[in-house]
């Protein structure tokens, strides 16, 4: 085709063009003498929008008219920037026309033709935002492009064209603010997508923001109310002191990619504060490995396997970090190819993509959807419109038991993850009529024995591969899930209650002894603690982890939950409910948002008070209060928060629009956990029957099943959504797995 062709790259914190000559010589755009344009927006009230450098300075001034990252409200519809609404179109429409009026200043014309690139994952309404905004930024004949097939065809470029058809190629795409893994597979035609697997909370701006944690837990005790008034910026000093942090802790992590040890400045404290690349890694290894495992599920929901892989290609800025190719190459015994500059491989790829032929678009299952599409809550804000609200129908049958060994038994529900499920049992297809007959465990292996008193806590490692129990017997016992063996006693002590990290290497236990009152955190391999919290307050009663660990919440009788450094033990923030005792703590899937309850008893002849609240963790603030409520559950995505009342009826909060919907007005007069299996499976325990089981999709009840009827005192379970497994115990020493398998 005669004419330059453009390339661009919309990323969430960066962009990046090519220019594409009419001799085929491809060159990067500069902007300011860089390759990497900011994303960032800021709003002029007398004037057109900035972007790019000129965003942010302007934004020194005045940062509440600044969208640092406009890809991430593409849902949002508007934003409100100072006391102005922008639609997102005009957002992102101000980077794309910087880029475009370069193009064109550069080539002394405008392109003939535009390719822009999207997350593969991204689905019509999000693309349609996209391509709006190139219209808006006057961009000529736009076409758009999946994200990794535009790396594919860059990979094969810099590389050798040996991606036979049939074959497939893996792509680790690690940006500022998102994580996407592909599975390309080349057919006669082209290329296509087999498989997605992305994560919206894992990037690069995560990984500084456990830097920023990091530091706080070892500087902010100087001047915790200084600290936290930073991170709250609401006023412009603080705004400009910490995106000032924010700036000097991506240049420092940037440069332990090339050294091993670098310094922070604070402007709180006015002084350095040491970095290495030991502590980075560190910080970075729970992010880190949460996309190697969406990655290796990637290659399963290919169909293939890490071998049969022709290459695994690292792009995005964030893949620079040496301990993500280390990761990858001991998880699934691949070595990944580094590109030599990461930052333009999907740009200059998506030239060469968009000139190939181009595949019949492959049917990629729902579940291989990125997780952009259904991204986790964050706390309201002001002036965001078109939220998106998602509900897929998830058909549940009742099954009767079959003899299945336990290592089978976990290894089809690892498999069949996410399609839907159903309880073990008989071949029917849809519910039964009520009363739902109980489900029977899984045969061979799903007693668990070991304990010689009562359980009184359950925990599932994150893979679901073992399990934690706390026992009057004042033992801590850990649990192989695939074999039912018990693989040791990891602690000989009392622990009330339990809770994996998110890598699987620790649990934390609230202990409780006559010396006092203490959380502790034992290393799972070898036993030992490797922090305490000794100066806890009152008895906890439920304790979690971020979702990156960075973080310990403990709900306590006292009626506050404190939130802990887990590396360090160092308490960092106190949240007073509204009650007098709080019972539960719960994370959002992105660990900003914190979902707390509690309540106070007022005597026999007056309804006891509940109130759930949910706090944005990185100010200790309550964004939203929902009395009536005792305890809270975040939901695998986020998108619904379970309640439960103080007499134990359950409901629903759909966290996006605040509507809140009844699952049960009746009673349970005991119990009062929740679990969830999936986004769409709850676990509640209850009196008369136990536990039960609930699909969200139709607000049924599936099935009651286990405990015993005739005992008045509580029982205790732990859901694995990763394997589909419930554990359970009812006034006894054993605890029973249950099996609900995916349809």
């Amino acid at each position: 085709m005669a004419g330059y062709r453009l390339g661009v790259d919309f990323g969430t914190s960066t962009t990046v063009a090519v220019l594409r000559w009419p001799d085929g010589a491809i060159k990067p755009l500069l902007f300011d003498g860089s390759e990497l344009l900011p994303s960032a927006v800021w709003r002029d009230p007398a004037g057109p929008l900035l972007s790019g450098r000129d965003a942010l300075f302007a934004g020194r001034g005045a940062p509440d008219r600044l969208e640092p990252n406009p890809k991430r409200c593409v849902d949002d519809g508007a934003v409100l920037l100072g006391a102005d609404e922008t639609p997102v179109t005009a957002l992102i429409a101000a980077v794309l026309g910087r880029v475009g009026a370069e193009a064109a200043r550069v080539a002394g014309e405008a392109p003939t033709e535009t390719v822009l690139t999207c997350p593969a994952g991204w689905g019509g309404p999000r693309r349609a935002v996209l391509s709006a905004a190139a219209e808006a930024a006057g961009l000529t004949a736009v076409r758009l492009v999946d994200e990794p097939v535009a790396a594919a065809h860059h990979f094969l470029r810099a590389v050798g064209d040996r991606l036979p058809v049939g074959g497939h190629l893996a792509v680790y795409d690690l940006g500022v603010g998102t994580f996407d893994a592909s599975v390309i597979r080349r057919t006669a035609s082209g290329f296509e997508v087999a498989a997605v697997r992305g994560l919206a909370d894992a990037g690069g701006l995560d990984i500084d923001a456990a830097v920023i944690e990091h530091l706080g837990g070892a500087y902010a005790r100087r001047d915790p109310a200084r600290w936290r008034a930073m991170l709250a910026a609401e006023t412009d000093a603080d705004r400009r002191g910490l995106r000032q942090l924010r700036d000097d802790v991506r240049e420092a992590k940037e440069l332990l990619s090339r050294a091993a040890a670098t310094t922070v400045a604070l402007p709180v404290f006015s002084e350095t504060a040491p970095l290495t690349r030991e502590e980075l890694e560190r910080l970075a290894l729970p992010m880190l490995s949460r996309t190697v495992e969406a990655t290796e599920a990637a290659i399963s929901a290919a169909g293939v396997t890490a071998e049969r892989l022709v290459g695994l290609v690292l792009v995005g800025g964030g893949s620079r970090m040496p301990l993500a190719a280390t990761l990858l190459h001991q998880r699934l015994g691949v070595a990944p190819v580094a590109l030599e500059r990461p930052e333009l491989a999907v740009a200059e790829g998506s030239l060469f993509a968009a000139a190939a032929p181009t595949a019949a678009a492959p049917t990629v299952p729902a579940e291989a959807t990125s997780t952009l599409d259904t991204e986790p809550i964050s706390p309201p804000v002001a002036g965001r419109r078109g939220a998106r609200r998602w509900w897929a129908a998830a058909a549940v049958a009742i099954l009767l038991a079959a003899a299945v060994p336990v290592q089978d038994w976990l290894d089809n529900g690892q498999r069949e993850q996410g399609q839907g499920s159903r309880v073990t049992g008989s071949a029917s297809a849809t519910p039964p009529a009520s009363p739902s007959p109980p489900v029977s465990p899984v045969a061979a292996g799903v007693t668990l024995k070991g304990h010689s008193d009562l359980v009184d806590s359950l925990a599932f490692s994150p893979d679901g591969t073992r399990m934690v129990s706390a026992g009057l017997d004042s033992t801590v016992q850990l649990w192989d899930v695939r074999t039912g063996a018990k693989v040791k006693t990891l602690v000989k002590g009392a622990a009330d209650t339990l809770a994996f990290a998110p890598d699987g290497r620790s649990v934390a236990g609230a202990y409780v002894s006559a010396a006092g009152r203490e959380i502790r955190i034992w290393n799972v391999a070898t036993g030992d603690v490797q922090t305490t919290m000794d100066d806890i307050g009152h008895t906890p009663v439920d304790i979690q982890f971020s979702p990156t660990g960075r973080t310990l919440a403990s709900a306590h009788l006292d009626g506050k939950v404190r939130l802990w450094g887990p590396t360090n033990g160092g308490e960092y923030a106190v949240l007073t409910t509204a009650r007098e005792t709080a019972w539960s703590v719960s994370f959002s899937p992105d660990g900003r948002v914190l979902a707390t309850g509690s309540s106070t008893f007022t005597g026999a002849s007056t309804p006891d008070l509940g109130t759930v609240q949910l706090w944005n963790v990185a100010t200790g603030k309550q964004t939203k209060r929902l009395d009536g409520f005792e305890r809270a559950v975040f939901s695998p995505n986020g998108k619904t928060l379970a309640l439960t009342t103080v007499t134990n009826a359950i409901s629903l909060l759909d966290v996006a629009s605040g509507k809140i919907t009844t699952l049960t007005e009746q009673p349970t007069l005991h119990g009062g956990q929740l679990a969830f299996l999936s986004d769409k499976l709850l676990v509640s325990t209850d009196f008369k029957d136990a536990f039960r089981l609930w699909d969200l999709s139709t607000g049924r009840q599936v099935t009651t099943f286990g405990g015993e009827p005739v005992d008045p005192r509580e029982g205790t379970m732990a859901a694995s959504p990763r394997t589909g497994a419930i554990a359970t115990t009812w006034n006894s020493a054993h605890v029973r797995l249950w099996k609900v398998t995916p349809t």
